[in-house]
């Protein structure tokens, strides 16, 4: 996975992207997803709504992502192979963040309001070797309460699709990425490389650190 994702990345690293650049990144997205489905993988469009959350949009997509990796890595990705850890064939999640677009023949939905509509679409490849018995929106509706209670998620909506429909669904997408939307720090990648991981162990351990420091001080200030 980590050589396909430098292919894409490598052309579009290091300064703001243009309309073009823009275009080009969907349709190296289409081309990595082709290639999954080209070798057997099952492809899965999934929208993630959810509850209002508090703070400005870049602070709700941060949390939304929290919450689509929670999904992925505590729930979903053991069900899907026994040892990723030691398996090449982890499932793959693209997501990006998404807005609605206003239409002034269209009224307000509950979904448009919630958020100011801000959402995220995911694409999700499973490997051919799977452990799920059921289809992945099967299994997902019949277990809800596993990934929705005491969330910030409202619901998930799942529909496959297949080598025809691909490049339709990823420019759906990734419409927002078109000028909407920055894609610097909007887009998630699951599984994450191991670069990625360190970071994220880093800024676990330096915010602990903060909060062992930050406690040590106002004891420190007590009578």
């Amino acid at each position: 996975m980590s050589a396909r994702k430098s292919r894409i990345w490598q052309s579009f690293d290091n300064f703001e992207l243009t309309m073009k650049d823009r275009l080009n990144l969907i349709s190296a997205y289409n081309e990595w997803v082709q290639s999954y489905i080209d070798e057997g993988w099952s492809a899965f469009l999934m929208t993630f709504m959810f509850r209002p959350l508090s703070g400005t949009a870049f602070f709700k997509i941060q949390q939304m992502k929290k919450e689509i990796e929670h999904f992925y890595s505590d729930k979903l990705l053991h069900r899907i192979i026994r040892r990723p850890k030691f398996n090449g064939d982890a499932p793959v999640l693209f997501a990006f963040p998404d807005l609605p677009v206003r239409k002034k023949d269209k009224t307000s939905t509950i979904d448009a309001i919630v958020n100011d509509g801000l959402h995220f679409h995911t694409i999700l490849l499973i490997p051919p070797r799977s452990r799920l018995s059921v289809p992945l929106d099967l299994y997902v509706a019949s277990i809800p309460e596993i990934y929705l209670r005491q969330r910030k998620l409202d619901r998930i909506d799942i529909q496959s699709f297949y080598t025809e429909n691909s490049f339709r669904v990823v420019d759906y997408c990734m419409k927002s990425l078109k000028g909407r939307l920055d894609y610097d720090n909007c887009i998630l990648i699951l599984p994450k490389s191991s670069s990625e991981c360190r970071d994220d162990v880093c800024q676990r351990e330096r915010g602990v650190e903060g909060r062992r420091k930050s406690s040590m001080r106002s004891k420190k200030g007590r009578p």
